[in-house]
């Protein structure tokens, strides 16, 4: 590649973090309707930590400094997609209405053509050579083209997919978010194939990473944005599963909109699209539905706070066991009802082991066994590896948790035990008779 005498900073924020990290799980809204709207398609947060927001409705860029509740605005085109900011804090967009990316200055008083395409970019990126590449989402490709020399504005590279929409390794399906690392690898959002395409430098033939197609401990539905550490872990959003999840070294986790339930609780989301860090760590993310910005503050960034068990629970599923229509189910199911209790908020990690497929839920306040959707916390199949569940989350001391312990199939039977640890003393009480605890509180 002859473009190293062209190598820049990165423009983005990619913080240090432990494999343990936590996030509080409850958004602070940063901003609402009047900011937003349910297809805004882009984010980015530069390194100074000003945000930018593009509103498609209004067909404008939104910018708020780090510190300051003004909104600056932007633009006045027709119809935008894409989104960046460069370090010098020039905006490229994808302007929709007449296929082109354009560059606008600082000042945001003159445009320069960048592109012209065939189709509507999603996503928008420039890596540190000073390449613009594109995502095609309705010509199923990612393109780029060299900022550095002038070129026919018509001239690009396809880095991802042949064109026709499938599933192949060389196709792609509606691509949406993109991210390019240091070494030049392009990672891609196929949100139709749910899953995750990694294309190493010069091929085109994408490794799937997360999601459908590969061997791992979650599922995708509709991907449609990723951003990365400073280690290169991967955070995804996960669109219509209504979360976000972040890729470790013993697999992937969920962080935030872990019920598995869209909402507009302040541990909820509804269609988020695009994210991104802070200089902080803390995640920022537009949730669509919801029209408003929300804020996931980052709580903790150690390595080894929570790694030591902390409390151990055994105990047994079987015949005698109280039974409930398990969360969108209709068949009954085996359950326990366990209290968490701690002494001081922190991050903390609950796994299960069992010789059985078991399945965790995690509710605040309290278990309603005829309304199990109501107040539910997190929930999780296999996160643990070998079809055991696991959370890792921050718990608030001002809140009540209780686990419910079941399985993935109708009325499986066996023994299971809990570890959990911490960054304070944790531990795990059975609530013996739980129909008629809920009665009494």
């Amino acid at each position: 590649m002859t473009a190293d005498l062209f190598i820049r900073e990165v423009f983005y924020n990619q913080p240090k973090l432990s494999p343990d990290a936590c996030w509080n799980p409850d958004g602070i809204t940063f901003a609402v309707e009047a900011a937003i709207d349910w297809k805004s398609s882009s984010l980015f947060v530069e390194r100074s930590n000003t945000v930018y927001v593009l509103k498609i409705w209004k067909a404008d860029v939104r910018e708020w400094r780090e510190g300051s509740t003004t909104v600056t605005i932007f633009g006045n085109w027709f119809s935008l997609k894409g989104l960046f900011v460069s370090i010098d804090g020039d905006i490229h967009v994808d302007n929709d209405s007449i296929d082109q990316v354009e560059e606008w200055t600082l000042d945001a008083r003159k445009s320069v053509i960048e592109i012209q395409i065939i189709s509507s970019c999603w996503g928008l990126f420039v890596d540190i050579a000073n390449y613009l590449y594109c995502s095609l989402f309705n010509g199923h490709q990612v393109v780029k083209h060299s900022l550095n020399v002038s070129m026919n504005m018509e001239t690009v590279d396809v880095v991802a997919g042949n064109g026709t929409k499938g599933p192949d390794s060389n196709m792609l399906a509606t691509p949406k978010g993109i991210f390019v690392s240091i070494n030049f690898d392009l990672y891609v959002a196929d949100s139709e194939n749910d899953r995750v395409q990694l294309f190493k430098f010069g091929q085109l033939d994408g490794i799937t990473v997360a999601g459908r197609g590969v061997s791992s401990n979650i599922s995708l539905y509709c991907p449609t944005a990723i951003f990365m550490d400073a280690d290169e872990y991967l955070f995804i959003v996960d669109q219509n599963n209504h979360r976000i999840i972040r890729s470790a070294p013993d697999g992937f986790r969920c962080l935030v909109g872990c019920s598995g339930v869209q909402g507009e609780a302040p541990n909820q989301l509804a269609y988020p699209s695009p994210a991104a860090f802070d200089r902080y760590g803390n995640i920022f993310v537009a949730d669509l539905n919801n029209m408003r910005i929300q804020k996931f503050i980052l709580v903790n960034n150690t390595s080894n706070t929570p790694s030591i068990v902390q409390s151990m629970y055994s105990s047994e599923l079987t015949a005698d066991s109280q039974m409930y229509l398990r969360h969108g189910k209709r068949e009954d199911y085996y359950y326990e009802a366990i209290q968490v209790n701690f002494v001081d908020s922190g991050c903390y990690i609950l796994v299960s082991n069992s010789t059985v497929d078991t399945y965790g839920y995690l509710y605040t306040n309290n278990f309603n066994l005829f309304n199990p959707s109501k107040n539910l916390f997190l929930q999780d199949d296999n996160l643990g590896g070998g079809d055991q569940f696991k959370f890792t989350s921050y718990l608030d001391i001002n809140t009540t948790y209780i686990l419910v312990v079941t399985t993935s199939a109708s009325k499986m039977q066996g023994n299971f035990s809990i570890s959990a640890s911490g960054s304070n003393k944790i531990t795990l009480t059975r609530i013996s008779e739980y129909l008629q605890y809920l009665l009494n509180n």
